[in-house]
């Protein structure tokens, strides 16, 4: 892919486990093969949202190298084999994607060609297969991540972990999914768990997304907008939060004009390893942040093979906070600043694309303060205003 305006790189590591790490040697550059059309696509976000964490790549496989029917092919053709890609533009080198390659299917159009189909997914595909019996002490959020992620026997070199302030429960369990618990852990925290473009289990505590600067805007000063579709609807809306504890004790907490004006419409999380205190103020913040509409982006998007602006697209990261600009017809100007829930690249013949999700930015306001006892039932509540952004008072 020379003659692009960047150097994309695929290397797959075909003689290493999953659970191994490769090392310099074990990489076998696959990069002459990458077909431009229909070229790449990598997704990354958090699990269970739009992005689901997975790579596709076409590549040229005439001399059936790469065709696992083949049986007198070279390479190791099995799944879950370590892989990344790279792009390169000018002289520097950005993280795509990295995981392991789930399948090796080969296409056979009807044309003269010979063509695998690489689709790969990231390190939760791996931990997800994991089972293990849990018996975890009373714990914050990133040493439960850490514990979690040790049962998964997944190295320490790939995780980003950003200390939590939520304390958990301690928790004992048969057979136990990780992947499951990781989410369940993020859920608790009301965290970011994600899986960055460097394969690195990533996470992030409620407090990661307060008093951030914005990474760049997307706007007429800022990185061209090529699409967007804004959504300013009920779909995220949730004025009913429920709170489920292990031990079947629920919290609730509701925003009663929010019900009247728009219905009923709940937020339920179940079997979180939380305190009780922490379980009514997890109830509340969502409340708090959703309850009435607010602007979405679910679809901005930009063209990286226009206005140099590739190197800014690239240097984006889930959880960064983004601005937005747009000039309407008519009076005034539209504005929102947000975080990033999910990346798409789309690299096509001499294209690229990339669309983000954004969504709004609640760094300043209110958090939730128990002032009495009583407060821990979920029967009372009060708001204070926050110098430094929203706080949590357990």
């Amino acid at each position: 892919m020379s003659d692009w305006p960047w150097d994309l790189t695929f290397e797959v590591a075909f003689d290493v486990n999953p659970a191994d790490e490769p090392v310099t040697a074990d990489w076998t550059d696959l990069s002459d093969r990458l077909r431009k059309r229909p070229g790449v696509r990598v997704e990354r976000g958090q699990p269970g949202g739009q992005a689901r964490g997975t790579a596709t790549l076409d590549l040229n496989n005439r001399d059936r190298e790469l065709d696992p029917t083949h049986t007198s092919a070279t390479h190791n053709l099995v799944p879950m084999r370590h892989a990344r890609v790279n792009v390169t533009v000018g002289e520097t080198t950005f993280p795509l994607f990295r995981g392991f390659v789930k399948a090796w299917p080969p296409v056979w159009p009807e044309a003269d060609q010979g063509i695998v189909s690489v689709h790969l997914v990231d390190a939760f595909a791996w931990i997800g297969l994991q089972q293990s019996d849990v018996d975890l002490t009373r714990q914050r959020t990133h040493d439960r991540v850490g514990a979690i992620l040790d049962l998964a026997g997944w190295p320490a070199a790939h995780r980003d972990i950003a200390d939590g302030v939520v304390w958990l429960d301690p928790v004992e369990r048969s057979d136990a999914n990780l992947l499951q618990m990781l989410i369940d852990t993020a859920d608790a925290e009301d965290g970011e768990l994600y899986v960055d473009g460097e394969g690195a289990v990533t996470f992030r505590s409620r407090h990661g997304r307060f008093d951030t600067a914005e990474q760049e805007t997307f706007g007429p000063d800022g990185i061209r907008v090529a699409a967007v579709r804004p959504l300013f609807d009920v779909d995220q809306l949730t004025n009913i939060a429920v709170v489920e504890l292990d031990e079947d004790t629920t919290w609730t907490f509701e925003d009663a004009g929010s019900v009247t004006a728009y219905g009923p419409r709940s937020w339920p999380v179940r079997g979180l390893p939380l305190r009780k205190a922490e379980a009514v103020g997890a109830a509340q913040w969502v409340v708090y942040r959703f309850a009435q509409p607010h602007l979405w982006l679910p679809g901005l998007t930009a063209y990286g093979h226009r206005d140099g602006q590739l190197p800014q697209l690239l240097g984006l990261e889930v959880g960064d906070r983004v601005g937005f600009e747009h000039t309407p017809p008519g009076p005034g100007n539209a504005e929102m600043s947000g975080h990033i829930e999910s990346i798409v690249h789309t690299v096509g013949d001499g294209t690229w694309t990339t669309a983000v999700e954004v969504s709004p930015y609640f760094g300043e306001g209110p958090w939730a303060q128990w002032e009495t006892a009583e407060a821990v039932s979920g029967t009372t509540w009060a708001t204070a205003e926050a110098t430094e952004g929203p706080r949590w008072a357990p």
